[in-house]
C-alpha cells in the first residue's frame, strides 16, 4: 500500500514580505492624504480669513459713509452739537461710538470725521464744505496675518501691527480704515421765477413773466436783462392754486400747481401741469451768538462795512423807517475792490419810501433777516452788482403763525431775491424786477410790471438742506 509524503509547514517569509509592502502603502496613503487635508485646511483658513477680511473692508466703508451722513445732517440742522472745535483752521471732527452688531466675523466699526470750509470754498452760492470720513472695522478670524491673494491684500491695506492712519500700535487680530471725501453744496433757493405756498393773482393781461441768465453772455448783457435776449424759462409754481386767475398774464415758461384749476392761463407758454408737490422750508430766526453792532430803529446815514465772504458781520435793527432822502443805507465792501459779506436782522417792520435808499455796492453779498411787514415804494433798493444772487431778503416765519405783508411799488428798476414763505407779496407799479420770489401768495397790481427770472439763480446755493456735489476715496 502506498502511502502519501508527510505535509510540509509553509513558508512565511513570502507573507512576512507582503504584509511589510501594504504597510508602508497604507503608510504612504495616509501621509499623502494628511498632506491634502492639511493643504486643504491651509486653503480653507486662508479663504475663511480672507472672507472675513473682506467683510471688514466693506463694513469700513458703510461706517465711513455713515459719518459723512452725519456730518450732513449737521449742515443741515445748522447744529453741531457733539462735535469739537472749530479747530485754529477751522476743522470740526466728530467720532461716533463704536457700533457693534451681530453675527459672524467681525461686529464692530466706528467712524472719525472732520468738516471744514475753506476760503476757497465761501462763495456767492453759499458756502461749501469739506467733509473728510475714516471708517474703521476690526478684524477677526486669525492671529493678524494677511491671506495669500496679494492684490486684495494690497487693495485692502490692513493694519495689523500700526495703524497706517495715526501710526499707533494695533492690538488683537488688526484692523482696517477706508477714508472717503465729499463736498456738500447747499441747495437752492429759487429753483424757478415765483414758488408759492397758496393763489397768484393779476390784474390784467399787461404784466409779463420772461427769464435770462446773468452767468451767460448769450442770455444776458454784461449779465443784466436784455429783451432781445429772452429766455422762456421762467416757471411758476403754486401748492394750492385756490382763487388763482393770471388774467392772461404773458408766462414765457410754464406753470404748475396743485388744488383747483388756475384760471386765466392763455398766456402761458409752456406747459401746464398739476399736481406741483415741493418742499418749501420756513425761515427761522437767526441764532446768532454776536453781533458787530445793534441799533434800535434805523434811519438817517448808514455806513455799514461787509467781512470777508464766508465770514459776514452781522448788525442787528429793531426796524428801518426811511422816508426821506437823508435816510440812506449804504453796505460796503472790507476794502475797495474786495468782495465782502453781511447779514442784517430787522425785528420789526421795514419802510423804505420817498427817495430813502438802502445801496448795495458792487462786489458785496447781503442777506437781510426780516421778521415783520416790509414796505418798500420809489427806488428803495439800490443793487450795484446788479446780480439778484448778490442781494437776498428773507422773510422770517412767524412763530404764531401770524400773516406778514411784503410789498414793492413804484416805477424803478429791482434787483434781488426774495424768499419769504408766510409772506403774502404784492408787485405793484410799472417797475420791473430782477431775481425770484418765495412767498405765500402774489398779487401783480401794477399794469406795466414785468418779471425777470435770473436763471443763475437755479444754480445759487443758499439753502439749508445741503447735497452731495462729489464723492471720492481716498486710496492712497
Amino acid at each position: 500500500m502506498k502511502t502519501s509524503a508527510p505535509l510540509r509547514p509553509l513558508s512565511v517569509r513570502h507573507f512576512h514580505g507582503n504584509r511589510g509592502g501594504a504597510l508602508f502603502l497604507a503608510l504612504g496613503i495616509i501621509a499623502v492624504l494628511s498632506l491634502l487635508a492639511a493643504n486643504v485646511c491651509r486653503v480653507t483658513s486662508q479663504r475663511h480669513r480672507a472672507c472675513f477680511q473682506e467683510t471688514s473692508w466693506g463694513e469700513s466703508l458703510a461706517a465711513a459713509e455713515a459719518g459723512a451722513d452725519i456730518a450732513i445732517a449737521a449742515l443741515r440742522a445748522g447744529s453741531w452739537a457733539g462735535w469739537t472745535g472749530p479747530d485754529v483752521n477751522g476743522v470740526r471732527t466728530f467720532q461716533t461710538p463704536v457700533l457693534t452688531h451681530d453675527g459672524e466675523g467681525n461686529t464692530s466699526f466706528y467712524a472719525i470725521v472732520t468738516a471744514d470750509s475753506p476760503v476757497a470754498f465761501q462763495t456767492f452760492d453759499g458756502a461749501f464744505y469739506r467733509i473728510r470720513s475714516t471708517g474703521t472695522a476690526l478684524l477677526s478670524g486669525g492671529n493678524g496675518t494677511v491671506s495669500q491673494d496679494k492684490l486684495n491684500n494690497s487693495l485692502w491695506k490692513l493694519s495689523l501691527k500700526k495703524n497706517r492712519d495715526t501710526g499707533a500700535t494695533v492690538t488683537g487680530a488688526g484692523l482696517v480704515s477706508r477714508t472717503i471725501e465729499v463736498i456738500a453744496k447747499p441747495s437752492v433757493l429759487f429753483p424757478r421765477a415765483i414758488t408759492l405756498t397758496n393763489s397768484i393773482n393779476a390784474n390784467t393781461q399787461s404784466p409779463t413773466l420772461d427769464s435770462y441768465d446773468s452767468g451767460d453772455a448769450a442770455k444776458s448783457t454784461s449779465g443784466v436783462y436784455d429783451v432781445a435776449k429772452r429766455q422762456s424759462n421762467a416757471k411758476i409754481g403754486t401748492l394750492d392754486g385756490t382763487g388763482s386767475d393770471l388774467k392772461g398774464m404773458n408766462i414765457y415758461g410754464d406753470l404748475m400747481y396743485s388744488g383747483p384749476a388756475v384760471l386765466g392761463t392763455g398766456g402761458v407758454t409752456g406747459q401746464i401741469t398739476t399736481p406741483f408737490a415741493e418742499t418749501v422750508p420756513p425761515v427761522p430766526k437767526p441764532t446768532w451768538q454776536t453781533v458787530n453792532k445793534s441799533y434800535g430803529t434805523a434811519s438817517g446815514t448808514l455806513n455799514l462795512v461787509s467781512g470777508p465772504l464766508g465770514t459776514p458781520k452781522r448788525y442787528k435793527m429793531s426796524s428801518i423807517a426811511f422816508g426821506s432822502s437823508s435816510d440812506i443805507m449804504t453796505l460796503m465792501p472790507p476794502t475797495v475792490g474786495q468782495q465782502g459779506e453781511i447779514e442784517i436782522w430787522v425785528t420789526g417792520d421795514v419802510k423804505i419810501s420817498g427817495s430813502s435808499q438802502i445801496i448795495s455796492q458792487a462786489g458785496v453779498k447781503v442777506t437781510f433777516y426780516v421778521e415783520g411787514n416790509v414796505t418798500s415804494t420809489g427806488s428803495g433798493v439800490v443793487n450795484q452788482s446788479q446780480t439778484p444772487a448778490h442781494f437776498v431778503i428773507k422773510g422770517v416765519t412767524p412763530a404764531d403763525g401770524s400773516a406778514r405783508t411784503y410789498g414793492i411799488t413804484g416805477s424803478a428798476d429791482f434787483t434781488a431775491a426774495i424768499y419769504a414763505p408766510a409772506f403774502d407779496v404784492t408787485l405793484g407799479g410799472s417797475g420791473s424786477y430782477s431775481g425770484a420770489f418765495v412767498g405765500k401768495t402774489m398779487s401783480i397790481t401794477g399794469g406795466g410790471s414785468a418779471i425777470h427770472y435770473d436763471e443763475a439763480l437755479s444754480r445759487a446755493g443758499g439753502g439749508t438742506q445741503y447735497t452731495v456735489a462729489s464723492w471720492s476715496e481716498d486710496v492712497r
